[in-house]
């Protein structure tokens, strides 16, 4: 990756070079994002970037504004909910929960949208449900291309997170072996504010 990236910016051209690295994410999911491996990861790319920064040639450097930013925040997970485990859940449902354990869309059975409200409220915690019309109609989703495809997909019911809590629905018993420990989508600081960082290289 930085071997690329030097050799596209020494090239004698204005250019514009888009980066993505998927590391931090990846161990931030699986074992949190304050864990030791995200930690020693970010080390990592710390000295990469110097060198990196240190390898380009002065005129590139004189020319080049670096952008650091990410696609999402991430918040600490510390406990799941199993909505297979909740069948008074499940009885109002068409289908199992389908999106993001932090944003997931829940499909209800015709006549059964009051009962299964009243049911989340009472038995899931951490999460606020949001009806999918309201969020539709507030432009959550960015503007419809075709509202009647947008609405069969995303169901009746929109769960985000506001707490360290997940909601999942483990497909087969070896799943729930391995937790997230980390997740996004929902609606914690978190996960919403988003880390930008710029500076130009010719201050190196």
């Amino acid at each position: 990756m930085w071997t690329h990236s030097a050799q596209k910016l020494e090239k004698p051209a204005p250019s514009l070079s888009i980066t993505y690295y998927s590391g931090i994410d990846n161990l931030a999911h699986k074992y949190g994002p304050y864990s030791k491996e995200v930690a020693f990861e970010l080390r990592s790319i710390e000295h990469d970037l110097e060198d990196f920064i240190k390898g380009l040639s002065k005129e590139v450097r004189e020319e080049t504004l670096l952008i650091i930013v990410a696609d999402h925040g991430i918040a600490q997970i510390n406990q799941s909910f199993y909505f297979k485990d909740a069948q008074e859940l499940m009885q109002n449902l068409m289908l199992p929960p389908v999106g993001d354990g932090r944003a997931t869309y829940l499909f209800c059975k015709p006549n059964e949208i009051v009962n299964f409200k009243k049911k989340f409220h009472m038995l899931v915690e951490g999460f606020k449900l949001f009806s999918t019309d309201e969020l539709i109609q507030k432009g959550v989703f960015g503007p419809p291309v075709n509202l009647k495809e947008l609405k069969e997909k995303l169901g009746d019911f929109t769960a985000l997170g506001i707490s360290d809590r997940l909601l999942e629905y483990p497909f087969f018993d070896a799943d729930r072996q391995n937790p997230q420990l980390g997740a996004h989508g929902g609606m914690t600081a978190e996960e919403m504010i988003v880390p930008l960082l710029s500076v130009r290289l010719s201050e190196f």
